[in-house]
């Protein structure tokens, strides 16, 4: 093979993989920037910060305690943060829940079961809200009131996980749905539930379990948008 032969082949190869290397920067742009852009993307970078927060803090303030109050105050505000993007989300859920409803497969096990779990994830912003301004200290709770909130504000969540995981398990055994994204979100809602549970104060759920999962459910959801 003659010299320029050679040098021809090494030109291509070489844009080939500039021109794939190029592709590869544009779709990470790309999701950077839907992460940035979008509703859910915003919202899960926060929860990332929060929960990854979460687990950092008690690792770190065996070593040092300096910076342990202003990682508290960052997830803190990320988690108020959260809550005030809350506020966009019970309606399109009751509109996604009417048009299931007004659907031919409104009476099919998996759309009632669907149309139950939107309902409590409903339920779950709405009583989210009144913490919220809580918080902000427009409205002013006795401490009981406010425990009781948070209560049954976290087995909303409960309620909406474990019947989102019937419902992944179901369409994955019975409806041979072995699509990656399917998987994932039933591992997603698995990983909620140590969450879950941390914040109903169960002893064996500690706050680096909980954040470990939530930084797990995080860069798998961010991961996909």
């Amino acid at each position: 093979m003659s010299s320029s032969a050679t040098t021809s082949q090494e030109q291509t190869q070489k844009k080939t993989l500039q021109r794939a290397d190029s592709e590869d920067q544009g779709v990470l742009i790309n999701k950077i920037l839907r992460i940035l852009t979008t509703p859910a993307g915003r919202d899960k970078l926060c929860r990332l910060v929060q929960y990854f927060l979460l687990m950092l803090i008690p690792l770190l303030s065996q070593y040092s305690g300096i910076v342990i109050p202003q990682l508290e105050i960052v997830r803190s505000h990320m988690s108020f943060l959260r809550m005030a993007m809350r506020f966009e989300k019970p309606y399109p859920m009751m509109r996604g829940i009417a048009r299931r409803h007004n659907s031919i497969h409104r009476y099919e096990p998996l759309a009632i079961l669907r149309s139950i779990g939107d309902a409590f994830l409903v339920l779950y912003f709405l009583t989210d809200h009144p913490m919220f301004f809580h918080r902000l200290g427009y409205l002013t709770y006795s401490a009981k009131f406010a425990d009781d909130l948070d209560l049954v504000n976290n087995l909303f969540w409960l309620a909406n996980c474990v019947i989102e995981m019937i419902v992944d398990s179901l369409e994955i055994v019975f409806m041979q749905q072995w699509q990656t994204r399917k998987i994932m979100d039933f591992l997603v809602n698995v990983s909620d539930l140590p969450i879950i549970f941390f914040f109903l104060n169960f002893s064996d759920f500690g706050p680096v379990l909980a954040g470990l999962c939530g930084t797990f459910a995080s860069l798998s959801v961010l991961w996909r948008i």
